[in-house]
Order: C-alpha cells, then structure tokens, then sequence
C-alpha cells in the first residue's frame, strides 16, 4: 500500500509539474497573440475564438489541479485504492487538456503565419506602388514608367543584385539625367560585379557618375570617390582620350573634361567588366538572387 501511495504521489507531482510547463507556453502565447493585430476581420474572429478556448482550457488545468491537491491532502483520510483512483482520474484529465492546448497552440501559430504571410505581401505590394509612381515621375508618363519597370524586371535576371537594389540605382542615374536603358547601367553593374559587388560599391559608383553627368563635367571630387570604390579612372580615361594624365588633370582641374568624357569613360568602364554580372549569376549566390527576386515578383503579382 505504501509503495502504491508513493507512486500516486510521484504521478501527481509529474502531472503539476508537466502543467506548470504548459501554463508557461500558454503564457507565451497569449503575449505573441496580444501583440498580433489581424489583417482581415474572419482570420480577427478566429483568434478571438482561439483565444476564448485557451482561456477556457487554463480554467479547465485549474480545475484538474486543485483535483490533483484534494487528493494528496486526502491521503491521510482516504484509504489507498480511492486516493490511487482520483490521482490517476487527475492525470488523465491533465493529460487531455495538454493534448487539447497543444492543438489549440498549433492552430494559433498557423493562424499567425497567414497573419504575416498577408503582411509580406502587402509589404511588397506597396514597394512596387511606390516604385511605380517613382518611375512614372522620372519617366514622364505611366506607360513610359510601366516600361522602365518591365526592363529593370528583365535587367534585374543577369545581376547578382536584388530589384531592389536595382531601381534605387535606375532611379538615382535617371534623376542625375542620364539613360539607365542606353549601356550605363549596364557598365555600372558590371563594374561593381567586378569589384566584388555590393549595394554599397554600386551606389558609390552611380553617385559619382551620376554627379559628374549633372555637373557636366568629371572634376577631381567624382573622380575621387570613384577610384575609392576601385575604378582606376585615368588609366581608363588615358585609354579612352588618348591623353596622358597629365594632360587629363590640367583639363579636369580647369572643367574641361565635359559629357563627351564622362560618356567615355562610362564606356571604357562597360568595356573594362564586360559580362562580370552575368559570369556571377552562375554561381550559387546568382541562384539564390534570382530565386529570391522570382519570389518577390510572384508575391507582388499576389498583391495585385
């Protein structure tokens, strides 16, 4: 009888102890799901409905454990056959509602998950919005703007940078005044793809011409930040003038050095890198980028 008594004890402590951790995820949960506004008023009524269960299923352990209680202070009173009965009675009825909380904590994450899922793709939704009022704005009309998004999209598949990263640059060159669409961006990307690529070396890149182009003239702060990102300029302009660099820096120091140049140069810098973008769109990190731009293509399509 003793031993039978000690094992009702060891099964209640087990039940306390395994609702005690459920209570802690219950906890959890109802902090993750406190914060989580819904998008839609069915999936709002859904959590509302999850949320009335839990609450319902923690009365429901507060039930079961002050069972588990009454029957260890009954102990003493009781003889051992019904204190054994109601103590495995307790642990049963713990033992459904973890299995109940446990489908109720399912269902709740994957009615959080569709709540980001619509999230994602209002997100990305309102990034190509914007990016099509930018892209009319700078192009003069919505068809134009319509058919610069359509060539960053294509554009975008021969490049190991993201859509992203792409428009801000094809924004950036366009607002400065040149054509993205005539070989510029192209030379840009192909450069920074022969650097080693990055957003970072890709803006500095653009800036710097794109400065140059909107001064109308390549003076010594453009050329500057360019050889900082790694674009040997004079040797490129040395090439391409068939001028010495002293002669280059005489002119360049006087303003002389106009688009003609900067027009040459972009070209020399497109000839320099010809096809480093597409060469990197073969390796595992060109996969995942198209992968990922593929991706966001298909959501924004949701979105619309």
């Amino acid at each position: 009888m003793q031993s039978a008594l000690a094992r009702a004890r060891q099964e209640v402590k087990k039940t306390n102890k395994e609702y005690g951790r459920q209570r802690e995820s219950l906890a959890k949960l109802r902090g993750d799901l406190k914060g989580a506004g819904l998008s839609s008023s069915r999936l709002a009524q859904q959590q509302k409905q999850l949320s009335d269960e839990i609450e319902e299923t923690g009365y429901a352990f507060e039930k079961a454990n002050k069972k588990a209680r009454q029957a260890d202070r009954t102990l003493k009173k009781d003889t051992l056959k019904t204190v054994a009965r109601d103590a495995n009675k307790a642990s049963s009825g713990i033992g459904r509602l973890t299995k109940r909380l446990a489908g109720l904590i399912a269902a709740s994450a994957g009615l959080y998950a569709i709540k980001r899922g619509i999230e994602s793709i209002l997100t990305t939704g309102d990034k190509f919005e914007r990016l099509n009022v930018q892209l009319e704005a700078i192009m003069g009309s919505m068809a134009e703007g319509e058919r610069a998004l359509a060539w960053i999209k294509d554009f975008t598949q021969n490049t190991p940078f993201q859509l992203e990263e792409v428009s801000e640059a094809f924004v950036r060159l366009k607002a400065f005044g040149l054509d993205p669409m005539d070989g510029s961006m192209q030379a840009i990307v192909d450069q920074a793809a022969k650097l080693g690529g990055g957003m970072e070396r890709l803006n500095g890149i653009s800036l710097a011409v794109g400065q140059a182009w909107a001064k109308q003239k390549l003076q010594a702060e453009e050329i500057l930040q360019l050889v900082e990102r790694g674009v040997p300029v004079w040797e490129m302009l040395e090439k391409a003038t068939g001028k010495n660099v002293q002669e280059l820096q005489k002119l360049s120091a006087a303003g002389k050095l106009g688009r003609d140049t900067i027009r040459l140069l972009i070209a020399e810098i497109g000839k320099s890198a010809e096809g480093a973008a597409a060469k990197n769109m073969t390796l595992l990190s060109g996969y995942v980028s198209n992968l990922k731009d593929s991706w966001q293509n298909f959501v924004a399509e949701i979105a619309d």
